[in-house]
């Protein structure tokens, strides 16, 4: 077909238009070309990289837990980390509780390249168990629950106050939205949450985090993750939304320990 016919068949309008944007691309493409450094091929650095990848090796220290153990997993092929958690009580005279215990597994990013792929189903697989009841749990961050995180239990609301002033803006809130579900083995019945955290929220579908990452790529940046699934112990086969506010608070703890000391630490 000649240019004459395109013209007729297209409009003279819509070819302006493509040929601009193969211009635009030939241009962005030949400095790429030229020096072998392709720019979807080797995408912007994971700010923090190296923090969020000792995630895997030691867990996070969660503010309002105690830490009972740790392991290393291999599952699917994929390198996980998981942290047995007990929340820390204290009654009126300050004298330690045994409180709710909760699991939480976590797989990081380990390159530019990685990306949220099928986690879920590989967790599904390691813990055999069976899953009804799914609905969204979603919960808010704000700043003081990251200041908080920052601080030890001994340091207190003074030292939270500090962080507040150092790190950021009061008003800031970080929206999550988590797969929220019951889940059964031959021997317990939990409540699962399950979401994939970065800096400034999460949600449990990888696309959520995909169009994020993109626009960040634009602006010379990435959006780093870390998948996350939680589980706590609830009654046999009993009603999950009764455990939704235990979970929202699981979650939050998890969600602000990963912003102060992976993503963000002490800047």
């Amino acid at each position: 077909m000649d240019l004459t016919k395109l013209k007729r068949h297209y409009g003279l309008n819509r070819l302006l238009l493509v040929g601009f944007l193969i211009l635009l691309f030939v241009a962005g493409a030949i400095p790429g070309y030229l020096s072998g450094k392709w720019e979807w091929m080797q995408p912007p650095s994971v700010h923090r990289l190296k923090e969020i990848k000792q995630i895997q090796d030691r867990g996070v220290e969660l503010s309002n837990w105690e830490t009972l153990r740790g392991k290393k997993l291999l599952i699917s092929g994929q390198k996980w980390f998981r942290q047995d958690v007990r929340r820390s009580q204290r009654d009126a005279e300050g004298v330690s509780r045994d409180g709710q215990q909760a699991i939480i597994m976590f797989m990081v990013q380990n390159g530019p390249m990685d990306r949220p792929q099928v986690e879920w189903t590989d967790i599904n697989g390691y813990w055999r168990w069976k899953s009804d009841s799914e609905r969204q749990l979603e919960f808010t961050v704000t700043a003081q629950d990251i200041a908080r995180s920052r601080s030890s239990e001994v340091e207190g609301e003074n030292q939270v106050d500090r962080n507040l002033n150092q790190n950021g803006n009061r008003d800031e809130t970080q929206s999550v939205t988590a797969r929220f579900f019951r889940t059964w083995t031959p021997s317990q019945t939990y409540a699962a949450i399950q979401w994939y955290a970065w800096p400034e929220g999460g949600s449990p579908n990888p696309s959520a985090w995909f169009w994020r990452d993109l626009g960040a790529q634009v602006r010379g940046d990435r959006v780093p993750w870390v998948a996350v699934s939680a589980i706590v112990l609830i009654e046999p086969l009993g009603d999950l939304e009764r455990s939704r506010a235990d979970a929202e608070a699981l979650g939050k703890d998890i969600q602000a320990a990963l912003i102060a000391h992976s993503f963000r630490g002490s800047e």
